[in-house]
């Protein structure tokens, strides 16, 4: 059996298949995937039929935000769950190689030296005397050895427990760069909410503004005596409302700003500037997107990773019921004279071979056995609910896009006509052909289908982010 790849190269090449802003990864195809699974997966996403069929490149360029670019590179380099995300891959990455050097013979050597006295007794009839001769030595000892042990993987137990850990491996490395992606969105969220909640207290600003114009149209009328008190208690409790509405958009903003800080890895002090004009999107989706496109989406690569890594357990955990063959060998050099130490013949050498056999465990085996086998079963239901997931998230993405762009047409009809009918009865009202009410509910149209308006401009952001994320990067799948 070929051992995996080294670690270090597998990671390379994960890294550059699934990388931020790249498509490429392919842990198996979905034509092998279906029968394990038990899923019907279709060639072409139901939901994209009849869109544009340009084709758009890496997919933060679709929003045409230089600003975004910077804020999304600040992220990745400073933001600390990434960061983390990162330390756990690389322990990932050193227990795989651990396990590994299980296959491999465990050699050790030492050196040692001592110096001790012992006591001689010579018999009394050897030396003529009528007492035994007690005679005292120091002598010198010193030893180089070399001691070699080496489970032979007959089985192939080793070799799937590191099957297993390589599999964990590339399961930490895909959470690592789907941490990068989501991260990324998440950093566009943030943005475009921000960029939303400014614009919103602009609005807001704007419209105290107006219904603080129409107050003091309203009370020159009244002082003039052609208004009455009602309508200018109207007015001043429509500038009231307004001062509270502008108030909540600026805790919003705050808010906002802190939260997209914090991402950033910046101390959350709300200073960001995010006086901008919310982004369009460049391209659009092109129709017939393949379902080939979710081979690369990180958090099925991790799933995939560690269903497979269950199943090497299971094979694993089987083994341990056969025997364990060992080798032993041991070697070296000892001497009283260290002048003497490396000469030949004081070499001294051993080797031996053993089998230990499991009789009796107590159920041990059995149960670990059980054990692996439920959470094999855990984990491939896991990934099969992933992959259903994965095609609601691009299928939900993809029907809701064309709802929101049918709605932000309307909503922006809907708020030129109102901005048009606020001018119109504020100027009737003047000229006394309509009541104050009638200004007061055009007043209150206008400002509510321009806050829609902000509101579905963000939502078609959101939503194509929410896209990209759930096809794990753009709609290239050749990238």
């Amino acid at each position: 059996m070929r051992l995996p790849l080294p670690i270090s190269i597998a990671f390379t090449l994960l890294a550059l298949a699934i990388g931020f802003l790249t498509p490429a990864c392919k842990p198996s195809k979905w034509g092998q995937a279906r029968n394990s699974l038990g899923i019907d997966i279709p060639a072409e996403f139901e939901a994209d039929r009849t869109a544009n069929p340009a084709i758009t490149a890496a997919w933060i360029n679709d929003f045409n935000d230089k600003t975004l670019d910077k804020l999304v590179a600040e992220a990745l380099q400073h933001n600390r769950d990434l960061q983390a995300a990162a330390a756990r891959m690389r322990a990932a990455d050193a227990n795989a190689r651990s396990t590994a050097a299980s296959l491999f013979p465990q050699v050790d050597a030492d050196a040692a030296a001592r110096r001790f006295q012992r006591v001689l007794t010579q018999s009394s009839r050897l030396v003529g005397s009528g007492a035994d001769e007690i005679t005292r030595d120091r002598v010198n000892d010193f030893g180089i050895n070399l001691n070699i042990d080496w489970e032979a993987d007959v089985w192939g137990r080793i070799r799937n427990n590191t099957a297993a850990s390589y599999n964990d491996a590339v399961a930490a490395a895909a959470d690592y760069y789907a941490a990068r992606l989501s991260l990324a969105a998440n950093t566009a969220r943030s943005w475009f909410n921000c960029l939303e909640a400014e614009a919103q207290v602009r609005l807001a600003r704007d419209t105290l503004e107006n219904f603080e114009s129409a107050y003091n149209i309203i009370d020159s009328s009244f002082q003039r005596g052609v208004a009455d008190a009602l309508d200018v208690r109207l007015a001043k409790a429509n500038v009231a409302g307004a001062v509270s509405t502008l108030n909540v958009r600026l805790r919003e903003l705050d808010a906002a700003k802190r939260s997209l800080e914090t991402l950033l890895g910046r101390y959350p002090s709300g200073e960001i500037d995010a006086a901008l004009e919310l982004p369009a999107i460049k391209g659009k989706v092109p129709p017939g997107l393949p379902s080939e496109l979710l081979r690369r989406r990180p958090d099925l690569i991790a799933a995939e990773g560690r269903a497979e890594a269950a199943i090497e357990r299971v094979k694993g955990a089987k083994k341990e019921l056969l025997p364990v063959i060992r080798l032993t060998a041991g070697g070296g050099l000892t001497s009283d004279e260290l002048a003497d130490l490396l000469t030949l013949e004081r070499l001294i050498w051993n080797i031996a071979a053993s089998a230990v056999q499991p009789i009796f465990q107590g159920g041990r085996i059995v149960a670990n056995i059980d054990l692996q086998k439920a959470r094999a079963d855990e984990n491939i239901a896991n990934y099969a609910e992933a992959v259903l997931v994965a095609f609601q998230e691009v299928e939900s993405a993809l029907a809701a896009e064309a709802y929101l762009r049918e709605q932000l047409v309307a909503l922006g009809v809907a708020a030129d006509e109102s901005v048009k009918a606020e001018t119109l009865a504020l100027d009737e009202y003047e000229r006394g052909l309509v009541d104050i009410v009638t200004v007061l509910e055009a007043q209150r149209r206008s400002f509510n289908s321009q806050e829609s308006l902000l509101q579905s401009r963000n939502l078609i952001l959101q939503n194509r982010i929410d896209l990209y994320l759930a096809l794990g990067g753009d709609f290239d799948l050749s990238g």
